[in-house]
């Protein structure tokens, strides 16, 4: 009876830990949520792929300082395997940068959020996982949602050269989301984020030596959203994802980050004043409405194990 009590009690503090950890990435697309009002007034001083090195650079020096200890344990395979990682989600923004200059910015939201639904599907395709009826159902709710927060008003859905190179960002996206779910438990969330942004800074400072225009005046109102985006969007969100997904099924991951798309849409409104619509508010429902229900496959666990 000792025994199967304190089996019960080890499997309620896993349900707590797993809820605590799908929080915490409920954070971080809150964190990425106000990078859309904060990019865009960053952007207006700075090139793309400048504005991407020096986040991703700074947001790399900060790991490499004061985790100098952890990081020089790498391994060859785990370098190896983050910095995959790392190129994906460096060409996933490269994708929809360069996309957003061929299509208009709704359609480009849209689009490139498509990766909620893509995420189940390339988990069975790649690794063999396996598809339930929560996991699509939850990813088709969540594209809908998509649908109306990101094209409220728009009419004209034929695709583009801009579309395609979305579709293509939302595909890396989803790759990296399954990535880092699957070898989360093997390589420490440390080594697994520093590689990868890493990577991103690299590519990003080579890609702006090749193409950009380097600024050669730059506010200090500018730097102090660069510095906090490296801090809080980068340094800690990869941290808090590469850690949350251990316990946090790829499926899952997605929904929580598409709500990303809901924060941004509230602070767009709060602080730019940008319209939002009726239609955007149901579409910020129905994304609620996935999260919750790709939580009931974990509920059903949580009763069976009473």
């Amino acid at each position: 009876m000792t025994s199967a009590y304190q089996e019960l009690i080890g499997k309620k503090a896993s349900l707590n830990i797993i809820w605590f950890k799908q929080l915490a990435l409920l954070l971080v697309s809150l964190i990425w949520g106000t990078t859309f009002v904060l990019a865009k007034q960053a952007l207006a001083y700075l090139p793309t792929y400048y504005y991407l090195a020096c986040r991703f650079f700074l947001a790399a020096f900060v790991l490499f300082v004061f985790s100098f200890t952890i990081l020089r344990q790498s391994r060859k395979k785990e370098i190896i395997l983050s910095s995959l990682m790392g190129l994906l989600l460096f060409t996933s923004y490269a994708c929809q940068s360069i996309g957003l200059q061929y299509t208009t910015a709704s359609k480009n939201a849209f689009i490139c959020g498509l990766y909620v639904v893509m995420v189940p599907f390339a988990a069975y395709l790649f690794f063999k996982e396996k598809l339930t009826a929560y996991a699509i159902g939850s990813a088709f709710l969540a594209t809908i949602g998509l649908a109306l927060l990101s094209c409220s008003g728009q009419t004209n859905f034929l695709p583009a050269y801009g579309d395609c190179l979305a579709f293509l960002s939302a595909i890396f996206a989803a790759l990296q989301i399954v990535l880092v779910g699957r070898y989360a438990n093997r390589i420490q969330p440390i080594i697994l984020a520093f590689w990868q942004i890493l990577v991103v800074a690299l590519a990003s400072g080579m890609t702006t030596l090749a193409i950009e225009d380097i600024p050669t005046h730059i506010p200090f109102s500018v730097w102090t959203i660069v510095i906090f985006l490296a801090l809080a969007a980068t340094t800690g969100a990869f941290l808090i994802q590469c850690w949350a997904q251990q316990d946090t099924n790829h499926t899952t991951t997605a929904i929580i980050f598409s709500l990303e798309a809901v924060f941004g849409a509230v602070f767009a409104y709060l602080v730019l004043h940008e319209p939002f619509t009726g239609k955007m508010l149901f579409g910020c429902s129905l994304l609620f409405m996935a999260m919750i229900l790709s939580q009931q496959k974990t509920k059903e666990k949580e009763l069976s194990s009473l």
